[in-house]
């Protein structure tokens, strides 16, 4: 008979066992890298929590001081993904300017503040479903960051609140990634500012109304890269793209959206949407704002969008086409998957990430 700590409904013998197995590794990696903590450089570490002690040289110390200590004074990349974020006592985490990227993976605390410097240059936050105030503080924390991604966090409320009277300039970065950020709010408000250093923009499973993304045009006007993919898009979320004249005749003012646009990536997208593109393309094209490169990855196919993409390949310099898979998974090239801020070539994340991201969405 088990004893009376284990009969609870949420307990399960053979977790347990695994997250001892799991406990048991990452001690015995803490003990041998305890030495040359102030020698590392990059970490990467999951874990279910950090509830055991490290032996070292001059006794045992807890494995929350060896993460979070300030020791490892050289660290420049750290990716954290823990089960329970607690740190015993509240203690803060002790700052590290030497730390360039960070990836955040669940609830973290206030405590863990510290961990956003000056001097970051790239911010990965996934699986994090708390108020977005706390995000908010770590941007406003990080004037130096340049790439941004984040997934799976509460994009309603962080992103698209009319309520939020925080202003938030995001003066460096160039690479925006949102992950799952899909958001049902009929009324908008992207940030309360523009932000012209945002070059390019990558939305993966960003499935919203088409007044949201019309927003984000707005408060992205200076992208060069835009990638959507995997978010239910219609020609409505693409109108603000297309080229319009404020006054009749050849002398008007142009006006659209994302002017600096040069390179557009849709990918694994179900309904047919290649007309509104040949339509952007064209009119761009005519106005003298050429988009460089297009490329449709994971379309449904029709004699409709055959032509569509015959006039697209009189127009685009550069044009790649991948027509659905039968399954996503087997979908486009294994060497074009990424990781969570990267994907075709140098840009946007890859086929497997697009995968992921629906795995994910379905389950919600």
């Amino acid at each position: 008979m088990l004893s009376p700590r284990y009969n609870g409904p949420t307990y399960n013998f053979v977790l347990d066992y695994f997250k001892k197995g799991e406990q048991r590794r990452i001690r015995r990696f803490m003990c041998a890298a305890l030495p040359h903590r102030r020698r590392i450089l990059s970490l990467r570490l999951r874990c279910d929590d950090l509830k055991f002690d490290v032996l070292g040289e001059e006794g045992p110390i807890s494995a929350y001081e060896f993460l979070w200590g300030g020791s490892m004074v050289k660290l420049e990349s750290l990716d954290v993904e823990l089960g329970r974020w607690t740190w015993e006592g509240m203690k803060a985490v002790r700052s590290n300017n030497c730390t360039k990227e960070l990836h955040l993976r669940g609830p973290w605390t206030r405590s863990c503040m510290p961990l956003f410097s000056t001097n970051l240059k790239l911010l990965v936050i996934t699986n994090y479903r708390a108020r977005f105030s706390r995000i908010v503080d770590a941007l406003q924390a990080t004037p130096s960051l340049i790439s941004l991604t984040l997934s799976d966090v509460n994009a309603a409320e962080a992103f698209f609140s009319c309520t939020n009277s925080v202003s938030i300039t995001l003066h460096l970065v160039n690479n925006l990634h949102i992950v799952h950020g899909s958001t049902g709010t009929k009324h908008p408000q992207l940030l309360s500012v523009p932000q012209p250093s945002v070059q390019r923009l990558d939305l993966t499973a960003f499935e919203t109304e088409p007044l949201v993304l019309h927003s984000v045009f707005r408060t992205f006007p200076s992208i060069t890269h835009l990638r959507i993919a995997l978010s239910n898009l219609s020609e409505r979320h693409l109108f603000p793209l297309l080229i319009r004249r404020s006054n009749l005749g050849e002398s008007g003012t142009i006006e659209a959206a994302c002017l600096s646009l040069k390179h557009l990536t849709i990918e694994s997208e179900f309904n047919e949407i290649t007309a509104i593109i040949r339509t952007i393309a064209l009119l761009r094209r005519d106005a003298g704002i050429l988009l460089e490169s297009v490329a449709l990855r994971g379309i449904p196919v029709n004699d409709d969008v055959r032509g569509d993409i015959l006039e697209l390949g009189e127009v685009i310099p550069q044009l790649d086409i991948r027509v659905f898979a039968r399954r996503l998974e087997g979908y486009g090239d294994p060497a074009d998957s990424g990781n969570e801020t990267s994907s075709g070539g140098d840009w946007a994340s890859g086929d497997e990430e697009v995968a992921r991201a629906r795995r994910k969405a379905k389950k919600y």
